[in-house]
């Protein structure tokens, strides 16, 4: 599951390069994106659109983790 979101992993950075945030940040944030929907989502599928990850989803929770750090 996590190999699936992994590989849209220059589509998160430059999502929050977008949003604002420098490229450290960005790489961090996508780094404990990794680790938060490994830890919070119980039912894998829920995440998924078809055989693909829920892109909107994961933009969400991004955008959420960069208000929390640098609001």
């Amino acid at each position: 599951m996590l190999n699936k979101i992994a590989k849209h992993n220059n589509l998160w950075i430059n999502t929050l390069l977008k949003l604002g945030a420098d490229k450290s940040l960005a790489q961090d944030l996508v780094q404990d994106m990794y680790l938060r929907i490994n830890d919070l989502v119980k039912n894998k599928t829920n995440i998924m659109y078809g055989d693909d990850v829920n892109k909107y989803y994961i933009h969400i929770t991004m955008i959420k983790m960069m208000q929390i750090t640098v609001f």
